[in-house]
């Protein structure tokens, strides 16, 4: 085919032109849409100063320094201790840690600050022990030692009511912000006319003058303890009586097991010294029959002054401990 028979090439397309007007009011738009696409973003996503209020309706609590993150409005824990009358360690959902909650509105006498102590830990532990509970958070989500502040529940039952009802505690004076305040006051009132517990004004002064045996004792590193007392450790020696516990311990100042009592509740009784039946002696060291530090060796003396003739008193069971004439104190005293 000659150059004078191709068809003629089909026209190029003029390219349209843009002004500057239209440029301008193309970019205008564009930037106004991505602008409203991240503000849409922002106002669909939580704030960050606080936690989303939980499914069933309760108000967001906000986030705080002293507050747990990711705890909201309520939250469901297992119950792992009873620390008192008014005072759990739980183990929230995901979280490796325990965390103390302290009964909100409400306050329990220490344990063994009197009876009314025990008899709100005891209680405590029969409701709420090894259970699931609800926490409900108010205003103030912890207190000043970082604990949880909580409305508590086991199933339908309302844990800080129903001790404050039975009179195991009263309203907590120094804080009363809380939201139940009214409602706690009206059962307090009632429950303090009954006169009961802690508001038994006679079984208080009973505290002070009345000895509370037990049906034994806990013996351990020199100290002896009540069966419910949070400070004997595991592996404690089971002893039947006082007087065999006191024989070779001193009483544990917390939960004071010889308290008020006519020989051992004397200041005197615990810079007393202690005689025992015989002593087991190596050739260095005289130890208490009890001692565990004593080997299988060991030969038996009636005396005390004999068994330390050429000896030393054992730095654990302290034989000679407050013995007028032989503890070893003493004489460095008189020295």
């Amino acid at each position: 085919m000659s150059r004078a028979e191709r068809p003629a090439p089909a026209p190029v397309p003029e390219k349209r032109k843009i002004g500057s007007a239209a440029l301008s009011h193309s970019v205008t738009a564009a930037v106004a849409l991505a602008a409203g696409i991240v503000i849409g973003f922002l106002l669909d996503s939580p704030a960050d100063d606080a936690v989303p209020a939980p499914s069933g309706g309760g108000a967001a609590v906000p986030a705080t320094g002293g507050g747990i993150p990711g705890i909201s409005g309520e939250a469901i824990a297992r119950v792992v201790d009873v620390l008192d009358g008014d005072t759990i360690a739980v183990r929230l959902p995901g979280k490796e840690n325990t965390e103390k909650v302290r009964y909100l509105g409400v306050n329990a006498p220490e344990i063994y600050e009197n009876y009314f102590g025990i008899d709100a830990w005891k209680a405590n532990q029969a409701i709420v022990e090894g259970r699931e509970v609800r926490l409900v958070f108010d205003e103030k989500p912890t207190d000043d030692l970082g604990r949880l502040l909580a409305y508590v529940y086991v199933g339908n039952r309302f844990v800080n009511l129903e001790l404050l009802r039975e009179s195991y505690v009263r309203i907590h004076t120094s804080y009363k912000n809380f939201s139940k305040y009214e409602e706690f006051l009206a059962v307090e009132k009632e429950a303090r006319a009954k006169g009961t517990r802690v508001w038994d004004e006679g079984r208080a002064s009973e505290w002070e003058t009345l000895f509370e045996p037990e049906d034994h004792y806990l013996c351990t590193g020199g100290t002896a303890h009540r069966p419910s007392c949070r400070l004997a450790p595991e592996g404690c020696e089971t002893v039947a009586t006082l007087d065999l516990a006191m024989a070779k311990h001193k009483a544990c100042s917390k939960c004071m097991p010889a308290r008020n009592h006519p020989t051992y509740g004397s200041p005197d009784w615990e810079r007393s010294f202690r005689p025992e039946e015989y002593y087991l002696c190596t050739e260095t060291t005289v130890h208490r029959p009890s001692c565990r530090h004593a080997g299988e060796n060991s030969t038996r003396t009636l005396s005390l002054a004999e068994a330390l003739q050429g000896r030393k008193p054992c730095g654990q069971c302290r034989p000679a401990r407050f013995h007028p004439e032989l503890d070893p104190d003493k004489k460095e005293e008189r020295e």
